[in-house]
């Protein structure tokens, strides 16, 4: 079994297809987990899920639009 584990920084929100500020950092793990911090809103989120066969993308997009969309409202 192998891992890879790393994390992922945004540099530039005009190639980025999720929402954040630059210098945004995040990690997605195994089945669902997800974390970012936002150093610039002030902001972290942690998401614990457990669906080790389902595609987590769109839970992870939809909690990063639903905070960033919260901010701006």
């Amino acid at each position: 079994m192998a891992a890879l584990l790393g994390f992922a920084v945004l540099t530039d929100p005009g190639h980025s297809p999720v929402t954040g500020s630059v210098g945004d950092y995040f990690w997605a793990g195994a089945a669902g987990t997800y974390f970012w911090v936002d150093p610039h809103e002030k902001l972290f989120a942690v998401m614990m899920l457990q669906m080790p066969f389902v595609e987590s993308g769109p839970s992870r997009r939809g909690l990063r639009e639903t905070v960033y969309g919260a901010l701006l409202h």
